[in-house]
């Protein structure tokens, strides 16, 4: 009887476990990844594989052998990497710095899977049109990420002597991107290869300074992807990115902030309800599960509660804008700064005045912030603001700045000539 009842327990065990799909698995293992529980979240990466119901892609066991290493589970973690390097995973850069398998590195099968990467590469590269474009995007890639990472390191005015180089950085490759998609459109797989085109990807997602050239690149990426020439994810995270400078919502849930509460959130999305609806067709998981990845948890709202949070938004950006306008009229500038920086929080709601008046009382402070201000006044260009900047006395000490105003009618000129 005793052997009856615990056959009776390992299939009602068995049922569960079955009832739950690759799908699922997979966004446990996550889960359980990002709080630190790594043992559950190997099992569940491992259920997911013995499930069969679902591609497994090399990310899933890369991920999967992040979460054994962390575990102590060394075996599992370099027989996941092999699998993940069998199944197309090329990336020995990460995996190298990748402090997650740091139990593991220098162990023979490891060094034995950073050599059939380099085989792989290899033979990939030489069915490549434009190799030597791979690694020239390649290296300027991980200067970018080199610099970025660095930035955890210092504080304070060091943190800003970084940041610094971050901008010139950034400043050099946008200048050089900008060449290469002149020259030959934007790169794509069969020019320079996957891990080419998502550095391409990177550098004109860093290209913050200037917009406009960022918004000029989505087509092309568009249009690559619907060629499978290049990532949905990638477009996707550049779509949010250029609409939130526009001042409108973005449509992905890519971009996250810190709100007035100094809480996580996701900055405004384009009809909620229907995100994961749009982030599934481009590749993307659901909200629900990315969030996490950013340390806060999120519910999707239902239509209802997502057009009653947008009419509550409109009315809340008019009321901010109104004491703005006030605080500005009273030359109260250090009010104004606040007002203008909760508003532009409110995406889908801002008028390119705002955006505006925002550089306006930027250069107004008693500390005059120009850098700020330039960014304003961008994001106003890309809003639609059509005032003739040149002749604008309110701008008269940014003007003064010359490098920071070069870089301003950069934008200006940009968007004039479309």
């Amino acid at each position: 009887m005793k052997q009856f009842f615990t056959i009776l327990i390992g299939l009602f065990i068995s049922s569960i476990f079955y009832g739950q799909s690759f799908k699922d698995l997979i966004s446990e293992g996550s889960k359980f990844y990002h709080e630190k529980n790594y043992s559950a979240s190997f099992e569940s990466y491992k259920k997911a594989f013995e499930n069969g119901d679902g591609e497994i892609l090399s990310g899933h066991y890369y991920n999967a052998a992040c979460s054994a290493a962390l575990a102590g589970e060394k075996k599992q973690a370099l027989k996941m990497i092999d699998k993940s390097v069998e199944a197309g995973w090329q990336d020995k850069t990460w995996m190298n710095q990748d402090s997650d398998l740091e139990s593991i590195k220098g162990h023979k099968k490891w060094k034995k899977a950073i050599a059939k990467i380099d085989k792989k590469i290899d033979e990939y590269v030489a069915t490549l049109k434009n190799p030597e474009l791979r690694s020239e995007l390649l290296e300027m890639m991980a200067i970018d990420q080199e610099l970025r990472k660095s930035l955890s390191d210092y504080e304070g005015d060091e943190r800003k002597i970084v940041w610094d180089q971050i901008k010139e950085v950034d400043h050099k490759n946008t200048e050089r991107m900008k060449q290469i998609i002149a020259e030959q459109g934007w790169p794509t797989y069969d020019d320079v290869g996957e891990d080419g085109a998502g550095a391409a990807w990177i550098l004109v997602q860093h290209a913050d300074q200037q917009p406009a050239f960022q918004e000029e690149c989505l087509p092309m990426i568009k249009a690559a992807y619907e060629k499978g020439q290049a990532k949905g994810s990638n477009y996707a995270y550049l779509y949010d990115r250029v609409a939130l400078k526009k001042g409108q919502k973005q449509r992905f849930g890519s971009q996250a902030f810190t709100n007035q509460a100094g809480e996580r959130a996701f900055q405004k999305i384009e009809d909620e309800w229907l995100v994961n609806e749009r982030r599934e067709k481009y590749g993307m998981g659901p909200l629900e599960e990315y969030a996490p990845m950013m340390n806060f948890e999120y519910i999707l709202p239902t239509e209802k509660e997502a057009k009653d949070n947008a009419i509550s938004d409109q009315i809340t950006a008019k009321r901010l804008r109104k004491s703005m306008e006030k605080q500005m009229e009273a030359e109260d500038f250090q009010a104004a700064s606040e007002t203008a920086s909760e508003l532009v929080q409110y995406k889908g709601n801002i008028k390119s005045s705002d955006y505006y008046n925002t550089a306006v009382i930027a250069l107004k402070l008693e500390e005059p912030d120009n850098v700020a201000a330039a960014w304003s006044l961008k994001n106003a260009i890309m809003n639609g603001w059509d005032q003739d900047i040149l002749k604008d006395e309110n701008l008269k000490s940014l003007k003064e700045d010359k490098e920071t105003w070069l870089d301003v009618l950069k934008t200006w000129r940009k968007v004039r000539t479309r």
